[in-house]
C-alpha cells in the first residue's frame, strides 16, 4: 500500500501546481486553495494563507515549486498548510503520472470495435471523429478527469477500454436474460466517446491537465454531440436512410446524457437503454478507480480506514493483508 509523504515542517520539497483557486476568508482577506503533487506522485490539497501572499505569484498551475509546508489535518484529511516557497529548476514533466497500460494496444483495440460494428451509421460517425486531426495522439495522452479518477497521462483510453470490457458482459446478460432489445453499436459508440472531447477541453500535454481556451467555451458534454452532428453530414447513405435525423439525435444523446443528472452537469437525463447503460457503466468505473486511489494511498486517521473522500464524503476501508481465504 502505498503511503503518502508528508514532509515535516521547514523541509523544502518539490511540488507540481496541478491547481489553484484565488479564494477570500471570512476575514476578507485572500488566500489560495490548492492542490499539489509531490515526489511521490500522489495530490493533497494545500492553502497558502494572506500572511504569506508574497508567495501568490509562484502558485500557478503546471509550475514547479519548492515549498515548506506545515501537515495540517481537518475531519479525517490531511492537507498542507505553506509556510514559505521559493522557485524550482524542475520542470513539471518529472511529476507526470502514467497508465501502465500499452495505449497503442488500446488504441488498436478500439478501432477493431469499430472495424466490427453492423450499423453503419455508428460506424461512420466513430470512424470520422477518431480520424480527426492530431485525435489519436490526444486520445493516448488524455485524462479521463482532472482530478476524480484516471487523472494520468493515458487515463482517458485505459477508462474507455475499462468501460468496453465491462459492456461485453453486461449486454450480454441482459440480452440472454430479458431479450433487451440494445443496440451494442451504440452502447460502444458512447463509452468510447462519451469524454473525446476532452482532448480538447483539456491541455493533455501538460502534467495538471489546465482547461484550455476552447475548453472553456465548449466543455466535452457540448464538444461530443457536436462531432456527431458534424460527422454524421457525410454518411453517404443519409437520404435514403430511413429515420436518418432521428439516428443522428440518439447518438447525440448518448454522448449528451451520460452525466445522466441535470445537477452533474448534464444537458439531458439519458432517455434510451443505450444511454441508460452508458452512464451507469461510466459512473461505475469512476466511482470504481476513485475509491481505489483511497484505498491504495490516502491513510486516515482511524487504523485501516483512508481519509474522508471529498467526492463521496466517507473514508474507505483498506483491507491489508486478508486472513484466511
Amino acid at each position: 500500500m502505498r503511503e503518502k509523504a508528508i514532509p515535516s515542517a521547514d523541509a523544502y520539497q518539490p511540488y507540481l501546481v496541478v491547481s489553484r483557486q484565488d479564494r477570500e476568508g471570512k476575514d476578507g482577506k485572500p488566500f489560495l486553495a490548492l492542490v499539489l503533487r509531490g515526489a511521490d506522485l500522489a495530490d493533497i490539497e494545500a492553502k497558502v494563507w494572506s500572511s504569506e501572499a508574497d508567495c501568490f505569484p509562484l502558485f500557478m498551475a503546471g509550475r514547479v515549486v519548492e515549498a515548506s509546508c506545515k501537515p495540517n489535518e481537518y475531519q479525517g484529511r490531511m492537507s498542507l498548510v505553506v509556510k514559505a516557497a521559493r522557485p524550482s529548476r524542475l520542470g513539471p514533466e518529472a511529476f507526470a503520472r502514467r497508465t501502465h497500460l500499452d495505449v497503442d494496444a488500446l488504441w488498436d483495440g478500439l478501432a477493431a470495435r469499430i472495424d466490427a460494428m453492423t450499423e453503419p451509421l455508428t460506424q461512420h460517425v466513430c470512424r470520422k471523429i477518431m480520424g480527426r486531426p492530431d485525435f489519436a495522439q490526444a486520445f493516448k495522452r488524455a485524462p479521463a478527469a482532472s482530478k476524480v479518477h484516471n487523472n494520468w497521462v493515458g487515463g482517458l483510453i485505459e477508462h474507455v477500454h475499462s468501460l468496453c470490457a465491462l459492456a461485453d458482459g453486461v449486454i450480454a446478460h441482459y440480452q440472454a436474460l430479458y431479450d433487451l432489445p440494445v443496440s451494442k453499436d451504440k452502447v460502444l459508440f458512447g463509452l468510447i466517446f462519451h469524454d473525446a472531447g476532452k482532448t480538447r477541453e483539456y491541455d493533455v500535454d501538460a502534467p495538471g491537465f489546465p482547461p484550455t481556451p476552447f475548453g472553456r467555451f465548449v466543455p466535452h458534454i457540448v464538444m461530443g454531440p457536436a462531432w456527431v452532428y458534424q460527422a454524421s453530414a457525410s454518411f453517404p447513405g443519409r437520404e435514403a436512410m430511413p429515420g436518418f435525423e432521428l439516428e443522428v439525435a440518439h447518438l447525440m444523446h448518448i454522448l449528451a446524457a451520460h452525466h445522466g443528472k441535470e445537477e452533474w452537469g448534464s444537458p439531458v437525463k439519458p432517455a434510451s437503454l443505450e444511454a441508460v447503460i452508458v452512464h451507469h457503466l461510466d459512473n461505475l468505473d469512476a466511482k470504481v478507480l476513485h475509491a481505489r486511489e483511497y484505498v491504495l494511498g490516502k491513510e486516515g486517521d482511524t487504523a485501516g480506514f483512508s481519509e474522508r473522500s471529498w467526492v463521496e464524503g466517507t473514508a474507505f476501508y483498506q483491507p491489508g493483508d486478508r486472513p484466511g481465504p
